[in-house]
């Protein structure tokens, strides 16, 4: 089944045609590329991209990560469950075994962010996780 796409934010519209126009302004400029008015057009055009764009990846960062934390929590809640010993059969050693891989993807996740925050940017993929077969 298809996803319906969602209609834009206003955020989203803005960015949209802060980028159109500073299409149009590129444009003209490389026309008359001596001409200073035009030039100082594109430079404003250009700062009102910028900051539009930013606008709008603040917002889907606030939407997309506000979505998957929920997630994550309710996985988490999810796997709580499963440490009812008399639903489950498990040992120290499978408890220790996803422990580990949590604290492991946590970790990652928390990486990845101050990595972001020093201008970097990198997280791996993990392969899925699996109890060993003791």
């Amino acid at each position: 089944m298809a996803r319906k796409k969602a209609e834009k934010t206003p955020v989203q519209i803005a960015a949209d045609k802060a980028r159109e126009h500073y299409k149009t302004a590129k444009e003209k400029a490389e026309k008359a590329p001596n001409n200073e008015g035009l030039k100082k057009a594109l430079k404003d055009a250009a700062e009102t991209m910028h900051t539009a764009t930013a606008t709008e990846r603040r917002e889907r960062f606030l939407r997309v990560g506000s979505n998957r934390v929920t997630k994550a929590i309710k996985a988490l809640q999810n796997l709580r469950q499963v440490a009812n010993p008399r639903s489950y059969a498990f040992t120290g050693d499978d408890v220790g075994e996803a422990l580990e891989a949590l604290k492991r993807e946590y970790e990652g996740v928390s990486h990845a962010f101050e990595q972001a925050l020093k201008g970097s940017e990198k997280g791996g993929n993990a392969p899925a996780f699996s109890f060993s077969n003791k």
